[in-house]
């Protein structure tokens, strides 16, 4: 096509991901998706050594119960009755992945989440699920106010995984959010064997300069994701509306899952990462991941 750019070098051979995983927060609360999580993360934290997966469930005490006896009954059982960590915990067994499984108990589900990660030494990732939905105001829930307050990089699970990650799409731009969510494609390239696809959305009008603008991508995966050099097809294409041009794309072709950042607006209460990647996240007809990268503040 004449607004289309492709580029690609086929290899088997990849250096090692650059991104380190040692330690993965999942929290599960339905048995339904519990099992999509853990594989997603299994996947990210594959490698030697693999990273440390901790599945938990945050229990809310019922109504007039206060936290001490809700942990004190919690304690007594022999085993957590729970649908999603049992789920969780049977399915990574069943695939030999090495998973810790911990309950927390607090008063809201996000502070429990928060509490927990925020205590937990060297955590690189956090590891949600999202339904999803078409009403800005309802997403206003536990996702946000983990991807507010956590101290370290927050990933969620837009659908579930139903079978294999053999090819991922990532549209990318150049913040830190895209940045974060090359490496994690990176990390499937180099453990797994996922074939990437990196794509680049150009303004539909003015000239475009495609060789420079092919070689700027390039330096972004030599600089971010090294492992991604060899076997990544580069795709540049433009459009007046980036949404589309990505949605487009994964009807094009048969991705498995899709990996895109937070847009600059994503602190803004009625989107979860910003107005596109939410579209991207609702519309898409395959596992969408959307990232948000954590930088330690200076000092």
């Amino acid at each position: 096509m004449a607004d289309q750019r492709r580029d690609g070098t086929r290899s088997s051979a990849r250096p090692a991901a650059a991104l380190h995983l040692g330690r993965i927060l999942i929290p599960v609360a339905n048995p339904a998706t519990a099992s999509a999580l853990i594989r997603l993360a299994s996947m990210l934290g594959a490698g030697e050594p693999p990273a440390e997966l901790v599945a938990l469930r945050v229990i809310t005490p019922p109504r007039g119960t206060s936290l001490k006896d809700t942990r004190r009954q919690t304690l007594a059982e022999p085993r957590p009755a729970d649908g999603a960590l049992r789920e969780a915990a049977a399915w990574a067994g069943a695939q030999g992945i090495a998973l810790r499984t911990e309950l927390q108990v607090a008063r809201g589900v996000a502070a429990g989440i928060l509490a927990f990660a925020n205590s937990m030494p060297d955590l690189d990732l956090i590891l949600l699920g999202w339904r999803g939905t078409g009403k800005p105001q309802a997403r206003r829930d536990i996702s946000q106010e983990i991807l507010w307050h956590a101290r370290a990089h927050v990933a969620v699970l837009r659908a579930g995984l139903p079978g294999p990650v053999r090819r991922v799409l990532v549209p990318v731009g150049w913040g830190p959010h895209a940045r974060f969510g090359l490496r994690l494609a990176e990390r499937l390239a180099c453990h797994i064997g996922a074939v990437v696809t990196v794509f680049r959305v150009l303004p539909a009008t003015g000239d475009v300069d495609w060789e420079a603008e092919r070689a700027a991508l390039e330096h972004l995966i030599a600089t971010e994701a090294p492992g991604l050099r060899y076997g990544t097809e580069l795709l540049l294409t433009r459009s007046a509306a980036t949404a589309v041009a990505i949605l487009n794309e994964t009807q094009r072709a048969p991705y498995d899952l899709v990996i895109i950042g937070a847009s600059e607006e994503w602190p803004l209460r009625n989107w979860l990462f910003g107005a596109m990647p939410d579209q991207i996240a609702e519309l898409a007809p395959c596992g969408v991941l959307l990232v948000r990268s954590y930088e330690v503040p200076a000092g």
